[in-house]
């Protein structure tokens, strides 16, 4: 599955309100914009996809890094 993330870009703003506190938070941490965009892109496009998979709404998932860096999803 791949996803080109260049069609995205100028979105980063509607995608980063789909992320959780902690996942802006780490975005922000970013210190080069093009990284930030990127990490802002990858997760609010799988929170997207998740959301479409799932019928649930991309905001409410939990997406939590398990201990080896794996991402692990949950519904509230």
């Amino acid at each position: 599955f791949h996803v080109e993330f260049q069609k995205f870009w100028g979105q980063e703003e509607y995608f980063a309100s789909l992320l959780s506190g902690k996942e802006n938070e780490r975005a922000s941490g970013f210190k080069k914009a093009r990284d930030r965009a990127k990490f802002i892109l990858r997760r609010g496009i799988l929170r997207t996809l998740l959301a479409r998979y799932t019928s649930e709404n991309p905001k409410e998932l939990i997406i939590h890094e398990s201990n080896g860096q794996k991402l692990v999803c949950y519904r509230i």
